[in-house]
């Protein structure tokens, strides 16, 4: 009997409904697309409520610092105060290696699970590491004939999925995830902001239906950033949402994408890991200018001071400049803190973009009383205010 293309789009449904429902056996792995080591993530959804120290445990992550800079959360929460509550999802980071001979990432310092009581390998991969690998992977990876004598007590090496590499010429960070029930890759392509496109090529296939049920390869984009090809960290690579602390602890480095998919640094103000004191970081040909600093060069560029990597025992930097509107002055110009103060305000609490006029009152060099007008506006999701002017102009507020 033949099938007619109504019956083979019904059994791709039902393969997709069986899909998302029974933990796959087959290795999840990854591709590698460079032979090199690199940063790597997952997506951690939990089954239940927990805390941020015991998925630090669950996953053999060193510092739980990392954790917080994947997910953008504050550096001072309290890891085993901190509740996960069930279903959200966070990062977990880990050094993914693509530099021997196979085919797919493995990680450099695996998880290892301890067996309990009642444990059998569909919970394991299931319920514990919520499908981010197969029964296959932990019988490959601990080299287990029969995965039905699990023994209470027993350790088992958890190969997460990762990967090294650009993806069609374009550098990421892979991020294993989970497809959720019911979930389609549209959906997922538009909240990480990856073309649809490149997470098929990433996950070599082409019908959406067998890819479901298992972890996928999600090819994050990375803010670029002027880090030289002969630093230490390089290349650094930080998706949008997260931060990093580089150059031993001396840097910390953050991924916006409002703020153009630019890297933005700064010295952290922490104590560093492998050096007594942080070396300087003031940018070249500069006397009072350090990472993260913005200057005037000129009446319509600005002098970014950027983080450009490390060596031995060097922070090194580069003065980026940066093209404005004749006649505006960007919001980080040091001139006028408190106007602009002001105005950074009033822009972070308003969902549209708008002109605001304001009269501020400010001192000069001689002290003496000065009322000061400026229009500011967003343009490219920068803020902008209009040179200082003692005369006051006409201005028109509309969204």
């Amino acid at each position: 009997m033949g099938f007619g293309c109504g019956t083979v789009e019904t059994v791709l449904l039902l393969l997709t409904l069986i899909c998302d429902l029974v933990p796959t056996s087959m290795a999840v792995g990854f591709r590698c697309w460079e032979r090199s080591t690199c940063g790597a993530l997952v997506g951690y959804r939990s089954r239940g409520p927990t805390t941020l120290g015991a998925i630090q445990r669950l996953f053999n992550v060193t510092r739980v610092a990392d954790i917080l800079a994947a997910n953008g959360l504050p550096e001072w929460i309290p890891p085993n105060n901190f509740k996960v509550e069930e279903g959200r999802v966070l990062r977990i980071p880990f050094e993914c290696d693509c530099s021997g001979p196979g085919l797919y990432g493995e990680p450099t310092n695996p998880p290892v699970y301890t067996v309990r009581r009642g444990d059998n390998v569909s919970y394991i991969v299931t319920t514990v590491f919520s499908g981010l690998v197969g029964s296959r992977d932990i019988q490959y990876g601990n080299n287990i004939t029969n995965l039905e004598n699990l023994w209470t007590g027993q350790e088992l090496r958890v190969p997460l999925p990762c990967s090294c590499g650009q993806v069609n010429g374009v550098d990421v960070v892979h991020f294993g995830l989970t497809r959720e029930y019911g979930r389609t890759l549209e959906q997922i392509a538009d909240e990480y902001h990856v073309p649809l496109q490149t997470i098929r090529t990433s996950n070599q296939a082409t019908n959406p239906h067998l890819m479901a049920g298992r972890a996928l390869d999600i090819p994050l984009p990375v803010c670029s950033s002027v880090v030289r090809k002969d630093s230490l960290d390089y290349p650094l690579l930080v998706p949008n949402g997260s931060y990093v602390y580089t150059a031993n602890g001396c840097v910390r480095c953050n991924c916006d994408a409002a703020k153009n998919w630019t890297l933005s640094c700064e010295p952290s103000k922490l104590k560093p890991t492998n050096w007594s004191t942080c070396p300087s970081m003031q940018c070249d040909n500069s006397s009072n200018t350090y990472i993260g600093d913005t200057t005037y060069s000129s009446s319509h560029n600005l002098a970014i001071c950027s983080y450009a990597g490390y060596g031995s025992q060097t922070i090194f930097t580069t003065l980026a400049a940066e093209s404005i509107p004749p006649g505006l002055v960007h919001a980080h110009d040091t001139s006028n803190h408190a106007l602009i103060n002001l105005f950074t305000s009033l822009h972070n609490s308003t969902p549209s973009i708008q002109f605001y006029s304001f009269r501020l009152c400010l001192t000069n060099n001689k002290l003496k009383l000065l009322s000061i007008y400026a229009l500011c506006f967003s343009y490219k999701n920068n803020l902008y205010c209009s040179r200082v002017s003692l005369s006051e102009p006409r201005f028109c507020c509309y969204k």
